[in-house]
């Protein structure tokens, strides 16, 4: 059993905010907040802002996960109204850098440039050591290997509404990795799995999202689903062939007590063809099944479960208690096969904004042993 990670963090969440007309100085206001493994999210903003005028923040912070150790983080961002009555958009950069010396920029954008049209935009340019265990339910912990890979990742959805909450459009996903370094030996410096060496592709495919959340951020009742698909061919792709890959995401939250919020979230993942290795469907980190690392098991086909109860403390304090299950396989009977993986474990939370901006601290149990997370925002 791997030793338990223990770390304390403290978030320097010293954080400016503004929202300011356009011919007006910044007013301060609000803080936002960091961060996630390998994703930050912040805090909501008012539904809609005026047209023209516009809200700001920057902040430094630190975090922690079995995947990154300590890292430290600088986040800056901005929210703005396109027109009156549209949803706010926001743009925002993140840059950090953790203890195991992964470095990474990530930029995002969420756009409302007309009343039915939403475009989705996340990029990342980072340098990231990894762990690399094998293919499989059960490739063991003794298997992991290092390695690392400087990457470029770029993603653009734009959905159009459909009837309500129902919104349909086209993912355009593209992404470039090269190999810096192998463990001699290893599984990868071998070179014989797909997206082992360099390799780069370009997907397009259709994207279906319903969004009954009562709020995106701290959602007491209603639901999101999220289906996307995309197919990378081998005439837009270099160091492998064609693939495919489909994602399912389902969330479901109810209130059976007052102040007391039940999560229920579940994620399938399927992939064909040529399937880069380090993009297949795996299980584990911060947001799928906490108590194992991201990306501790893979395979052609992927699934998680968790189910999470938030309750109150006292003042800005919340607790959670959340257990999870999950597994992969090549094939649906391989996957039916082998029992999945269960995990289990407890957070406290502390509520930074009225906007739903929350510090995150889980302990979480698997069968690789006790794994702590110190992040924002939850899990999901």
């Amino acid at each position: 059993m791997r030793a338990p990670h223990v770390a304390v963090a403290l978030l320097l969440a010293a954080a400016t905010v503004a929202a300011e007309d356009p011919a007006q100085a910044p007013r301060p206001g609000t803080p936002a907040a960091p961060i996630g493994k390998a994703t930050v999210r912040s805090p909501a903003e008012p539904d809609a802002l005026r047209a023209g005028m516009r809200g700001w923040y920057t902040f430094p912070g630190v975090f922690y996960t079995p995947e990154t150790r300590l890292g430290g983080a600088l986040v800056g961002g901005v929210h703005f109204g396109a027109a009156e009555g549209l949803a706010t958009s926001n743009a925002e950069l993140i840059l950090y850098y953790t203890q195991n010396h992964q470095a990474a920029a990530q930029a995002k954008a969420t756009l409302y440039p007309n009343r039915p049209l939403l475009v989705d935009f996340q990029g990342e340019a980072s340098y990231f050591p990894s762990p690399y265990y094998g293919i499989g339910n059960e490739a063991p912990l003794s298997a992991e290997e290092q390695y690392t890979n400087r990457y470029v990742d770029a993603r653009v959805d734009s959905e159009w509404t459909i009837a309500g909450a129902l919104r349909a459009g086209i993912r355009l996903h593209v992404r470039r990795e090269v190999a810096v370094k192998r463990e001699e030996g290893g599984a990868l410096a071998r070179g014989d799995l797909p997206g082992s060496g360099d390799w780069g592709a370009v997907g397009v495919g259709p994207v279906l999202t319903w969004d009954g959340r009562d709020d995106r951020f701290q959602p007491s009742s209603g639901g999101y689903v999220n289906a996307a698909y995309a197919y990378y061919p081998s005439s837009l792709a270099a160091g492998v062939d064609a693939f495919g890959k489909a994602q399912l995401d389902v969330r479901w939250f109810l209130s059976p007590l007052a102040r007391n919020t039940l999560g229920l979230g579940v994620i399938l993942e399927a992939a064909h063809g040529d399937v880069p290795v380090t993009v297949l469907p795996n299980i584990g980190g911060n947001d799928t099944l906490r108590g194992y690392v991201d990306g501790r098991y893979r395979d052609n086909l992927g699934y998680s479960a968790q189910v999470e109860w938030r309750y109150p403390i006292a003042g800005r304090f919340r607790g959670t208690l959340f257990a999870g299950l999950g597994g992969v396989g090549h094939d649906l009977p391989d996957v039916g096969s082998h029992p999945p993986r269960l995990a289990g474990g407890a957070g406290l939370r502390f509520r930074l904004t009225s906007t739903g901006a929350y510090l995150r601290g889980d302990v979480a149990y698997g069968s690789d042993g006790v794994q702590i997370y110190f992040l924002t925002m939850e899990a999901f």
